[in-house]
């Protein structure tokens, strides 16, 4: 009897000791994001930087990164033809993985709108779109373009109007359908005839995930080619553009997208595939500076088009008060100057482009809140101008 009550007591400690095991492992990531987050504020994390980067753009970079809490992160800058970079901390493990070079991969967030918006350009340009084409008439079939639609003014929206975001439809009223795994875009594009717009189509700016998912779907159907492909191919076939679902060498932001670990649950892989065009893409600051500079010097309408021929000018002091077609527009001392940004959960994106000099700077960082991400990313513009 005494050996079988110690055994069942020795079954009872390694049961506890096991179930110890298991919460510390299935917290260890979160603990060590959290630790992580904590020494990225410190002077321990390598920072490296080309030739010819000065002293306050390193200082404005360094600080940046620690402004979002950021282990990881990559700056790009082409002034009048020269590349200059930094890079900041290790791709994973402190000391034990590789530091953070040109080729690591990060989250772009909402920068893979631009992307999406240079290949519709690309098709307008070849007079296979139209700013002006409602949209409804390139992705649904007469019929149901004929038939009863909730709000009629959903059949006036127009490609330009996507691309601007300026559909109708205000996220902040009716919720973001493309953060639901369950989202109609782009694979049930019948609901179109049952969105609801909180603002005639064209009239004002309202920041739209569907809108770029919609403009996808437009690339589909006009190219016969999926968004991926037209992403990965052609003039970014030397990229290293990849998307969020895809495990890759270099990749600094697989632990604080995935917090417990990389996840292949169909919710989310589902919402990383319908935010193809307006936010799955990943890769290098470099690769994403390169695709952008081609980009800037295409003819119109290119990424520096606005929305209408009236400019609205803004300044330092309202960043996002006048959007074009592709990008925020502001002036500076009587120079002209072109942004965006995007956030995920621990993701930062800014680039900033000053077309009459041919300088483009891109920030990439894998922290940040998305509560903040405002007010923060503007700040890192500022401050980037002064360091400048």
């Amino acid at each position: 009897m005494r050996t079988l009550k110690k055994q069942r007591q020795s079954l009872r400690v390694l049961s506890s000791l096991l179930l110890v095991l298991v919460y510390i492992g299935f917290y260890f990531d979160w603990l060590n994001v959290k630790f992580l987050a904590i020494w990225a504020n410190t002077q321990f994390a390598p920072v490296t930087c080309s030739k010819g980067v000065s002293a306050g753009v390193k200082k404005w970079f360094v600080d940046s990164v620690q402004s979002v809490h950021a282990t990881a992160a990559q700056w790009a800058e082409l002034k009048q033809g020269q590349l200059h970079a930094c890079q900041y901390g290790w791709e994973y493990w402190p000391y034990i993985s590789p530091p953070v070079n040109n080729d690591s991969i990060f989250a772009y967030a909402s920068l893979t709108k631009l992307i999406t918006a240079e290949l519709i350009f690309q098709q307008i340009r070849m007079q296979q779109l139209s700013l002006n084409d409602p949209v409804a008439n390139r992705l649904l079939t007469q019929k149901v373009r004929m038939g009863n639609w909730v709000d009629n003014r959903a059949k006036a929206i127009t490609i330009g109007d996507l691309l601007s975001h300026r559909m109708g439809v205000d996220r902040t009223i009716q919720g973001d359908v493309m953060a639901a795994p369950n989202s109609w875009c782009p694979d049930h594009l019948l609901a179109l005839a049952s969105l609801q717009l909180n603002s005639n189509a064209g009239q004002r700016f309202a920041y739209s995930n569907l809108g770029y998912c919609l403009l996808g779907s437009v690339l589909t159907v006009s190219t016969k080619q999926s968004v991926e492909h037209l992403m990965t191919s052609g003039p970014y076939s030397q990229s290293s553009f990849v998307f969020l679902w895809q495990a890759q060498s270099h990749d600094a932001i697989n632990w604080v997208i995935y917090p417990f670990g990389r996840s292949n649950t169909n919710d989310d892989l589902r919402v990383w595939h319908n935010a193809t065009a307006s936010g799955s893409l990943k890769g290098s600051a470099k690769s994403l500076l390169l695709a952008l500079d081609n980009a800037s010097r295409q003819s119109a309408p290119n990424i520096f088009s606005s929305f209408s021929e009236r400019q609205i000018r803004c300044g330092l002091d309202n960043l996002r008060g006048c959007h074009g077609l592709a990008m925020y527009e502001f002036s500076s001392k009587n120079d002209q100057y072109f942004w965006k940004d995007g956030s995920l959960p621990e993701t930062t994106a800014v680039t900033l482009i000053r077309p009459r000099h041919q300088e483009l700077m891109v920030f990439l960082a894998n922290g940040g809140a998305i509560n903040a991400s405002k007010v923060r990313n503007e700040k890192i513009v500022r401050d980037y101008l002064q360091a400048n």
